[in-house]
Formats: structure tokens, sequence, C-alpha cells
């Protein structure tokens, strides 16, 4: 039994079925093409962005996970990774606490989720230094951009960093 594709409009004969035993209405290239589109899948593994997930619908959990995988990469990348004191997930959960949802310098509510000025960030006080659990501050992300937490070396000497 040829059918079309939802996709390409191509016949094709239907053989993958979907996990309730129903036939897919894309051809097999067409799945692959929409997987590889999809690409930002929520953490937890089902196939909806993670703004519109509604298996776990934990903002805060999808953002700590982005954080980690961002800054680990970032800091490899630069040979900062400090596996002994980089941050985890229990150390960012109370950092975000402490910080009431609010930017560590302009004091503004904070977006976990939605792109934009006020979209939660990892600040690093010292940025020589990678994302370790001592250099690290919650902040909006139009202040770490702008670069507005640069501190002074009179300042990081009395966090003792270096």
């Amino acid at each position: 039994m040829k059918t079309k594709c939802s996709g390409c409009r191509k016949e094709f004969e239907p053989t993958k079925t979907k996990s309730n035993g129903d036939l897919y209405k894309s051809c097999e290239n067409c799945i692959i093409k929409n997987n590889k589109k999809n690409k930002l899948r929520c953490p937890c593994g089902s196939n909806k962005q993670p703004a519109e997930c509604r298996v776990c619908k934990d903002a805060v959990k999808i953002t700590i996970q982005r954080f980690i995988k961002g800054s680990r990469y970032s800091d490899k990348l630069t040979n900062r990774f400090d596996i002994v004191n980089f941050m985890d997930r229990d150390f960012l959960k109370l950092l975000i606490e402490e910080s009431d949802y609010k930017c560590c310098y302009c004091e503004c509510e904070l977006e976990l989720i939605h792109y934009g000025a006020n979209l939660m960030s990892i600040e690093r006080i010292n940025n020589s230094i990678g994302h370790i659990k001592s250099n690290v501050k919650i902040a909006c992300l139009k202040c770490n951009l702008s670069k507005v937490g640069n501190v002074t070396l009179e300042q990081i000497k009395q966090t003792e960093l270096i």
C-alpha cells in the first residue's frame, strides 16, 4: 500500500511504526530531516522545545542543565575547566534561590526560558578563571554581556580568588 509523504509529497511504502503502532505519514528521508531540524529538545527527552515541554515543565531544572552544559563546554575550550571546583546542580539551584530570581547588578526580575535582556545567565567574577563555585554570580543577560560586572583587581583580591 503506497501513500504520499506529508513532507515531500512523494509516494512511499510505509514501513516504520510509531510507539503506539500507527504508521508514519512521512517517508524515512523526511523523518531524518525532521529529527535533525528539531535538535533543540527538552533535556527530559521529550520531542518538545523546553518552553513547551509538558513532561517536566521545570524551567529551573532546564536552565541549570543549560548553564552546566554551556559552561563546561566553554571552560574546556579555553583550558579553564576545573572538575574539582566546577559548579554542580545543587550549587546552582541554591545560587538561584539565594538571588531571589533577581540580577546581582541591576536587580531586575529574571526570565528563565524566554530569550531576552532579562534572561538569567551565569556571570564570572574573574573572566580569567573558569566557572567554579567561588567565581560565579547570577545576572541578567544584559548586564552579563555589557560587562557591568567586570571587577577591579582589588575586588578580586578581597574575594580571595587569586
